[in-house]
């Protein structure tokens, strides 16, 4: 029997977050996917079991506390509100609502570590809670720190029998090569198209990148033939510049749905730094989803 895909879903009851619940659709997960919605208040509270009787030195802490207590369960609500909507579009799927209180993005990684999800899901942007922090910042910091791949989405525009298009950021590297196995291994619709993007930097460590991908065109040739044998319709492009900006510019021009950008959990100290700066931009920039392989 196949493992069960395990999807983590930060939610925060924002248009954005329902534009990430929408963009499930687009996301190619298989019919053994399982999801965790979790939900995050931005308060603090302390530890005590449920009917706990609590003594507090002030009445100003008991009504921060039965406040903070509030608006926990207005985050159980919205949690359990986008499970029932997701299992409406998805009946196959087991869904599951938590909430929690906290550091969205740790909380969102804490439990990542204890659930060892396949896919971390969050809304390109949004406000957040008590303290109105943009969701963008806590995506930046998971799409940095998750074990695992992190998909950040954004809603599809919707056009009547329009296929999906993915945009493959591609350099040779491990990371790469995983993303093209990881399409490969989704649940696609008929006729959904691939792009292969690979950008030569010629502005940044030129001498290093030439060297480590010496037979860079060889490569996405035989990248082009893995997805093509996965009934995929895909194509490339060997091009020139800065890749924070050709990735998104070719995105645009392509009208991609999703921009795929592969990681390793293991590079060297200059190619993480390139990752980082290159995947954050791209998070910060594109107009579409945007999804960090690991």
């Amino acid at each position: 029997m196949n493992k069960n895909f395990k999807v983590l879903i930060g939610y925060d009851g924002s248009s954005f977050a329902d534009a990430a619940i929408d963009d499930l659709k687009n996301a190619g997960l298989p019919d053994n996917t399982e999801v965790i919605v979790l939900t995050i208040a931005e308060v603090w509270l302390p530890p005590h079991e449920e009917g706990e009787e609590i003594e507090f030195t002030t009445e100003e802490l008991r009504q921060r506390f039965e406040k903070n207590l509030q608006i926990l369960k207005e985050a159980e609500r919205k949690a359990q509100q986008a499970s029932e909507r997701i299992r409406r579009n998805f009946p196959g799927w087991t869904v599951e609502a938590k909430a929690t209180y906290g550091s969205p993005a740790w909380e969102i990684l804490f439990l990542a570590e204890s659930l060892k999800p396949d896919l971390i899901i969050l809304g390109a942007q949004g406000v957040s809670g008590l303290k109105g922090i943009l969701i963008g910042s806590v995506a930046q910091i998971v799409a940095s720190e998750a074990s695992c791949s992190v998909r950040i989405a954004r809603g599809k525009v919707e056009v009547e029998n329009s296929a999906l298009r993915l945009l493959l950021g591609y350099d040779a590297s491990k990371g790469a090569e995983l993303a093209v196995e990881k399409i490969c291994q989704r649940k696609w619709t008929d006729k959904t198209e691939v792009k292969l993007v690979a950008v030569k930097d010629e502005q940044i460590f030129s001498s290093l990148l030439r060297a480590e991908n010496p037979n860079l065109e060889n490569a996405v040739e035989e990248a082009v033939k893995k997805l093509k044998k996965c009934g995929l319709e895909a194509s490339s492009v060997v091009c020139t510049g800065n890749p924070k900006k050709v990735l998104v510019e070719q995105a645009q021009q392509f009208a991609a749905d999703c921009i795929f950008v592969g990681a390793t959990s293991n590079e060297k100290t200059i190619k993480r730094y390139l990752l980082g700066s290159v995947a954050s931009a791209i998070i910060a920039r594109a107009n579409c989803s945007v999804e960090i392989v690991r």
